[in-house]
């Protein structure tokens, strides 16, 4: 999934958690344009959850670039 790519990967307890969701997550994706002046293809979060919720998080905070997988 990776290979050839750069990708600032990170890990969180669970989505939707108020720490988690408000502050761990957002900080990437407030940043991502600040990932991509270091030609940073992705930014890829693992959690705890399932992929449907790890996708209902990225939507509810428009984290387009996020990779959910």
């Amino acid at each position: 999934m990776f290979k050839g790519k750069r990708v600032v990967l990170f890990a969180v307890p669970g989505a939707f958690t108020p720490g988690c969701h408000l502050q761990h997550l957002q900080g990437f994706v407030d940043k991502f344009d600040q990932f991509a002046k270091f030609k940073v293809d992705s930014v890829a979060c693992t959690a705890v959850n399932d992929a449907y919720v790890l996708g209902a998080w990225a939507k509810a905070l428009n984290a387009k670039h996020i990779v959910r997988t």
